[in-house]
């Protein structure tokens, strides 16, 4: 089904990171070829993407601090594309969705399991920080349904469709999390986690839209566009979302862009993976992403018990860049991440850095 359209596989792609970029010897690209490839199959019989398993580790260390978003993990799986006229239960599924302008050619699904972990500037104090962002911790799963297509030889489109279902506070098991990696690394522990929220459910539908318009390869270079839009329902996140990355670089995979874990599409959504037989890439990026926010339970506080909470700023934007280095079938990815002030009072915008590590099968 893909004839018509021209389709390469090694035309989309996602990522993010700063890694030194080198052309490998002929003995080293195929050494690493083999060790990618082993049990993985391509794309080129189909042009449907494989499983895939995402590794995401974020923390503000990368710029020497201990505060706010502090620390967040996430693991994902997505399972292979399907043809949407497929008659299996994930094409089924697809077709439930509400229709949005466009038919698509075909649908995967996914899971993530994950923990977020929130602090205030000082971790020092046992006291309850009335200025200061509230302790907070987020222990959830995720399922979402995508579907995929291309409109023209050049642009490609895909809905996310996503629910959101965890536990906020204690039960989230953020304070032990932390302090445990401090004790580890023999660093001093936070102090103030009994000011934490309540525990209680942390919820929230969410769904996006996501283009990617690409140049085209020259000898294997290529750049794209790769705007986006959504929106989240829940007392975990409620806002609406719009924003944008450019990318380029030689030998780009497949995917829809570079996200960091509380952006709604995870690592590498939607798009076939890399089918060509490059053993390895890199590219460059750089993006922004404008938030609306109605309501924010790690700053607003707990919906159902009286809790610490701030004011929280409506409109809160991030400076995303990084590069990554794809292999056949696997990528390695750097993102930084510069975001404005969240919150009343905060003296300072936030920054984190964000390491993620695809493998597809």
């Amino acid at each position: 089904m893909w004839s018509g359209l021209e389709y390469r596989g090694d035309r989309l792609g996602l990522g993010g990171g700063i890694f030194p970029a080198y052309k490998p010897t002929r003995n080293i690209c195929f050494a690493l070829a083999c060790l990618a490839s082993f049990g993985l199959k391509s794309l080129a019989e189909d042009g449907l993407a494989r499983p895939s398993v995402m590794l995401v580790e974020e923390n503000d260390t990368v710029v020497h601090t201990d505060r706010h978003y502090t620390q967040g993990l996430r693991i994902t799986y997505m399972a292979s594309e399907q043809p949407q006229d497929d008659a299996g239960c994930v094409a089924e599924t697809g077709r439930w969705l509400p229709e949005t302008g466009f038919e698509p050619e075909a649908v995967r699904w996914g899971v993530s399991l994950g923990q977020n972990i929130y602090t205030p500037s000082d971790t020092s104090t046992s006291a309850l920080l009335e200025n200061d962002r509230p302790y907070a911790g987020f222990l959830y799963t995720s399922f979402f349904i995508q579907r995929r297509t291309f409109l023209t030889g050049h642009l490609a489109q895909m809905d996310h469709w996503q629910a959101v279902v965890g536990v906020i506070g204690a039960a989230s098991l953020a304070e032990e999390a932390q302090n445990t990696v401090h004790r580890m690394r023999n660093l001093p522990e936070a102090q103030g986690w009994r000011n934490q929220l309540k525990t209680e459910p942390g919820i929230a539908l969410q769904y996006e839209r996501c283009w990617q318009l690409s140049t085209g390869q020259a000898r294997g270079w290529e750049a794209q566009v790769l705007p986006y839009a959504g929106a989240s329902l829940g007392n975990v996140g409620t806002y609406g979302a719009a924003g944008g990355q450019v990318r380029a670089g030689w030998h780009i995979p497949g995917g829809f862009g570079v996200n960091t874990i509380d952006t709604i599409v995870p690592l590498s959504g939607g798009m076939p993976q890399d089918g060509s037989g490059h053993c390895f890439g890199f590219y460059f990026f750089g993006g922004v992403e404008g938030r609306a926010v109605g309501f924010n339970t790690f700053l607003d506080g707990n919906i159902f018990q009286d809790s610490h909470h701030v004011t929280k700023y409506p409109l809160v934007g991030d400076l995303k860049f990084g590069a990554a280095i794809p292999f056949k079938c696997a990528e390695l990815v750097y993102t930084h991440t510069l975001r404005t002030k969240e919150y009343v009072g905060q003296p300072q915008t936030d920054s984190f850095g964000s390491v993620a590590l695809r493998v597809n099968f």
